[in-house]
């Protein structure tokens, strides 16, 4: 941010005895620094408030991806889960609707027997 001076600039600091041009040249530059210390310091204040949000909230953007792709595999597990008990779950109903006729046939066929056996034997008695 200097400031390049030129031939007659150069000159009129030498011829000024009482350096008021060089004077003026230093409060001009000393404003300039301090307003670039004022903007430098500014910027490092908004950087640091960046930082301690970033560290507060670990679901900025680079993690929110992570989550959300972690998310989509744990749906689709869990989607499979699914998919296993649901099958699991018709395997039984299979099971328990087939043992039905099995009892009423076989196992009812059985107890109709016995039944007669005591209708006989009942019977016989008399």
């Amino acid at each position: 941010m200097s400031r390049s001076l030129s031939l007659r600039d150069i000159q009129q600091i030498i011829n000024d005895t009482d350096n008021n041009i060089l004077k003026s040249l230093i409060v001009n530059q000393r404003r300039k620094l301090k307003q670039e210390i004022k903007d430098a310091s500014e910027q490092l204040a908004s950087l640091s408030q960046l930082e301690t949000f970033l560290n507060k909230h670990s679901d900025f953007p680079g993690n929110i991806s992570q989550s959300i792709f972690d998310k989509i595999k744990k749906t689709k597990k869990l989607k499979q889960l699914r998919i296993k008990l649901l099958l699991i779950g018709i395997s039984i109903d299979f099971i328990l609707w087939g043992s039905i006729p099995y009892f009423l046939f076989y196992q009812g066929n059985l107890i109709w027997q016995i039944a007669r056996n005591n209708l006989n034997e009942f019977n016989d008695v008399d």
